[in-house]
């Protein structure tokens, strides 16, 4: 009986080891979710800034182009073109507050609770090189796999079980001898 404990102790292990795993994963996943809300909510904030820049150039821009018309040194076409681009801004605005609120809603699903402030205070993004080649980034993320770990540890469950089962294998026959 107790050489039957070890593989039933350790098929039992496997199957803890691959819910463990699965768990990682789930872990795992929440985690990028919540740092891909998190950096579309400073994207949005970020191109919120940017149209603000833009739209005071162009308000800029349709204050000189009126004062040339009001002169006769500018056309009508330059103004209107100037109104045009200023009344864009508002649509891109709006689309950018939309992306805020869902950046927030994604990160209160993901958290469980509110998202406090409206745009988190970071500094500018910038464009960084990485620093590790491709090989070193593919082998790192192969490392980190829970879904690879369960896999192996599945196979070492049904390893396990294999040998219980050779272990309990009885034949279904009987030998008698009569005299």
């Amino acid at each position: 009986m107790a050489r039957q404990a070890r593989p039933a102790r350790g098929i039992a292990a496997q199957d803890t080891a691959t819910l463990a795993e699965l768990l990682a994963r789930r872990r795992r996943a929440v985690e990028a979710g919540v740092r891909r809300a998190f950096w579309s909510l400073v994207q949005a904030g970020e191109t919120l800034r940017i149209l603000g820049e833009q739209e005071r150039v162009w308000k800029e821009a349709e204050g000189v182009a009126r004062a040339r018309y009001a002169v006769g040194q500018g056309a009508q076409q330059d103004v209107l073109r100037a109104q045009v681009e200023i009344t864009r801004f508002e649509q891109l605005r709006v689309e950018q507050d939309a992306a805020i609120a869902v950046a927030q809603a994604e990160l209160a699903r993901l958290v469980g609770r509110e998202w406090g402030p409206r745009r988190p205070r970071v500094r500018r993004l910038e464009l960084r090189p990485e620093p590790r080649d491709l090989a070193a980034l593919a082998a790192e993320a192969e490392a980190g796999l829970p879904e690879l770990r369960a896999v192996a540890a599945g196979i070492e469950r049904e390893r396990l079980a294999q040998e219980l089962a050779q272990r309990d294998f009885k034949p279904d026959f009987t030998v008698q001898a009569a005299t």
